[in-house]
């Protein structure tokens, strides 16, 4: 018994011991990758940072390592979320997540659209074994087609993040996918040169001379665009502005912490509240 007992204790050390190693090496990594990508965008973009922007680096730190330490969850499958008691009368709302991310990167829009009372929510993931941004599209372009049809309506609202948003217009474009509206957050519409650091060929698809975004075209629907001007993953950062779409920039903040930051959320809300006769000009950020 007494054997038994100390290799418990040791097992159990072990694992504690896993764990925290485990938390301290993504928190290292959070802060190395983050850094190499403000260097990138210095050395490319700008030579100097102010204090606003440091600080929103090191915000934009802890929200890289959130969305690391939180990854393996997001591939557990999860269903369209339905409002026992909606106050809002709004189309079903489809998250799709960005690069090398998955559903759970999404969580914290998910949770403020909850308590905001939108009806019907559904984040979901991109296919794992897939590496190309057209079977991307056509993957969501049948889930677009089953959330119409469990929900019954005609038509859905996206909100996507990076490269979701590349996915999500050729959804519309190439399969004319029933979507009513389009939100993207930091989506690299002229694509981005730090497609040279990522794996797989769905990220060679993102560089700007790529023939997908070269010919991408402007989705045909309702859009809101927003970007931020200290985005490392997006290089050049104006390459996430695009003609035709309605643009909004947010200062100080990172390519993760729009997932996260008070302002991109309440940006899309007020978006999303906006009648049909309101002109893009009424949206202000703050």
């Amino acid at each position: 018994m007494k054997n038994y007992a100390i290799t418990v204790f040791y097992s159990s050390s072990n694992v504690y011991m896993f764990v925290v190693y485990l938390f301290i090496s993504l928190f290292c990594l959070s802060i190395f990758t983050s850094c190499c990508g403000t260097l990138l965008r210095i050395v490319i973009q700008e030579r100097s940072l102010s204090l606003e922007q440091i600080s929103g680096e090191c915000i934009e730190i802890g929200a890289f390592f959130l969305n690391m330490l939180t990854y393996p969850w997001g591939f557990i499958g999860a269903r369209p979320y339905q409002h026992p008691n909606p106050r809002l009368d709004h189309p079903p709302i489809l998250l799709v997540h960005g690069y090398g991310l998955n559903r759970l990167s999404m969580f914290f829009v998910e949770l403020y659209l909850k308590r905001k009372g939108y009806p019907h929510i559904w984040s979901i993931n991109h296919p794992v074994l897939k590496d190309d941004l057209l079977l991307f599209a056509q993957e969501l372009d049948q889930k677009i087609q089953r959330f119409c049809h469990i929900t019954k309506q005609p038509s859905i609202t996206i909100i996507a993040h990076s490269m979701g948003g590349i996915v999500s217009a050729l959804a519309l474009e190439k399969h004319q996918s029933p979507i009513n509206n389009l939100i993207t957050l930091g989506t690299p519409w002229r694509g981005t040169k730090m497609h040279i650091l990522g794996l797989g060929k769905h990220v060679r698809q993102m560089a700007p001379e790529h023939c997908i975004i070269q010919g991408l075209k402007v989705p045909s629907i309702p859009h809101l665009a927003i970007w931020t001007k200290i985005d490392w993953i997006l290089l050049p950062h104006e390459n996430a502005i695009r003609d035709g779409l309605h643009n909004v920039a947010l200062e100080h903040v990172g390519h993760f912490s729009l997932l996260f930051h008070y302002r991109a959320l309440y940006l899309i809300h007020q978006y999303l509240q906006q009648d049909d006769t309101h002109t893009p000009d009424t949206l202000c950020h703050r």
